[in-house]
C-alpha cells in the first residue's frame, strides 16, 4: 500500500520551502503589491519558546525580505478550531522575535502570516481571506500595526 505524497506534506513542504528562489516567489505570487528584491535563507520548521513554561510555536517557514518584513507560512491540513487564535499567537510570537532589549515599538516591521489551506477556513466561498486591524466604529480607519494575517483556500470549487 503506497501513500500518495503532495505538497500537504510537511516534509515536502518543508523541503520545498528552503530553496531560497522558490519561497521569494510563491512570498511574491502571494503579496504581489509587494516588490520583494531578496529573502533571508528561509528558516524551516522554525522553534519559538520565550520561557519553559510558556506554549512555544514551531513555524513552517519563517524568512523576511530585504526590509525585515517577516513572512511566516504554514500549511494547515487540518481544519480545526481556532485558527484565527493560532494565528494571533504567531504574530505575537513574531513579534517577539523582533523586538530586541530597548528598542522602540515603533521599530516593529511589518509581518505577515499566512496559512495555505486544503479547505475554506471561514466557509464562505473565498479562495483567500486577508485580515488587518481597523477601528469598528470606522472601517476607514487601519490600526496600521503591520500585521497581516492571510488565510488562502486551495479547496478546489471556491467562488471568488
Amino acid at each position: 500500500m503506497t501513500s500518495e505524497i503532495s505538497i500537504q506534506d510537511d516534509f515536502v513542504f518543508g523541503s520545498v520551502m528552503s530553496n531560497k528562489r522558490l519561497c521569494q516567489q510563491l512570498i511574491q505570487l502571494i503579496l504581489p503589491e509587494l516588490k520583494i528584491d531578496r529573502i533571508e535563507f528561509p528558516t524551516v520548521q522554525k522553534a519559538v519558546q520565550e520561557t519553559q513554561f510558556s506554549h512555544g510555536v514551531r513555524f513552517d517557514v519563517y524568512t523576511k525580505d530585504q526590509d525585515g518584513v517577516v513572512y511566516e507560512i504554514d500549511m494547515q491540513v487540518r481544519h480545526t478550531r481556532g485558527l484565527p487564535q493560532r494565528v494571533r499567537y504567531y504574530q505575537g510570537r513574531i513579534d517577539s522575535e523582533m523586538m530586541k532589549h530597548g528598542q522602540e515599538y515603533a521599530s516593529l516591521r511589518r509581518s505577515y502570516v499566512i496559512f495555505i489551506c486544503p479547505f475554506d477556513p471561514f466557509n464562505l466561498g473565498r479562495h483567500r481571506y486577508d485580515f488587518a486591524n481597523y477601528c469598528q466604529q470606522d472601517q476607514t480607519l487601519a490600526l496600521g500595526d503591520g500585521r497581516t494575517a492571510i488565510f488562502l483556500n486551495t479547496k478546489e470549487g471556491a467562488g471568488d
